[in-house]
């Protein structure tokens, strides 16, 4: 693999700050894999090693990826701690990339934290403190001028508007994301598109559509090597076929994701929609159900 040949040179030539780059790199590839634990370890590894040498941008890298893995993880407070921090060194050194990453991963995990607790104190507060680093985070992205950037904004704003029933803008984000991602080769770009369209799709009572968003999505997570994303793909194909009350296919989808999930190893959680928690929920209502419901191949 290149990023090890990479880090081996890096580490022969004493070349502290290219072995935290390449060590957050690989925590980025480790974590596609759905190998959290060694993912965690290069992730700590490069924070240690950016914080030793004074690297403040790699350290913000690397305490990003972190944030994002503990929180699959379903370990949110960690995570918004970890992000937190990056964000007040982004600022405090002027990295507007990096701080733009760091206000939409507030946001997404404020969020989160409360579709997990809607009802309890502090919810709606964690709401509004989501929609504010959400509004920050969109004013920019405009000023950056970034592609990368602007993808993942659109990308975010997606998902956003998606689950709070804003299915117009949605859409119209979604759609903007997927030509550019595809414009700058952008693959993980194009599955996140991919899925987020499909799950609108489904929600807006195109379960169809969502069909061929969601196969077109885990042809491209199988090809890329990246289980977790194929086990989101089959997620979503088991939703539109619950939806379109095919409940054996919609079985056989969920129980395809939970075979990946269980040989990964220990409990992931991407967001609030798709965890291997909810999988065996969504199995677990249909235990008790014959087999013989409408199904197609």
């Amino acid at each position: 693999m290149l990023h090890e040949q990479a880090l081996t040179v890096a580490r022969r030539d004493s070349d502290a700050a290219g072995e935290a780059d390449v060590l957050t790199s690989l925590g980025h590839v480790n974590r596609r894999q759905g190998r959290t634990a060694l993912a965690a370890e290069r992730y700590e590894g490069a924070v240690a090693l950016a914080r030793s040498i004074g690297n403040r941008r790699a350290e913000v890298d690397a305490l990003l990826g972190l944030g994002f893995l503990v929180s699959m993880q379903g370990s949110h407070e960690a995570a918004i701690a970890h992000v937190s921090r990056a964000l007040e060194i982004s600022r405090r050194i002027a990295h507007r990339s990096g701080e733009l990453d760091a206000l939409y991963r507030l946001g997404w995990l404020h969020l989160a934290q409360r579709r997990r607790a809607p009802h309890v104190p502090g919810a709606d507060a964690r709401y509004e403190r989501a929609a504010g680093y959400f509004a920050q985070a969109h004013a920019l992205a405009r000023d950056i001028g970034n592609s990368i950037s602007e993808l993942h904004g659109l990308l975010g704003q997606g998902w956003v508007h998606r689950v709070l029933g804003r299915h117009g803008r949605a859409e119209s984000a979604y759609s903007e994301g997927l030509r550019l991602a595809e414009r700058l080769n952008n693959d993980n770009g194009v599955f996140e598109a991919l899925d987020g369209m499909g799950r609108l799709d489904t929600a807006a009572g195109r379960a169809e559509q969502a069909l061929a968003r969601h196969g077109e999505a885990l042809e491209l997570a199988t090809t890329l090597g990246q289980p977790i994303d194929q086990a989101r793909s089959h997620d979503g194909l088991a939703r539109a076929h619950h939806a379109l009350g095919r409940r054996d296919d919609a079985r056989r989808q969920w129980r395809a994701a939970l075979d990946i999930l269980s040989g990964l190893g220990g409990a992931i959680t991407v967001d609030e929609e798709f965890s291997t928690a909810e999988v065996r929920a969504r199995l677990a209502e249909y235990d008790d159900e014959p087999c013989g419901a409408q199904s197609t191949t």
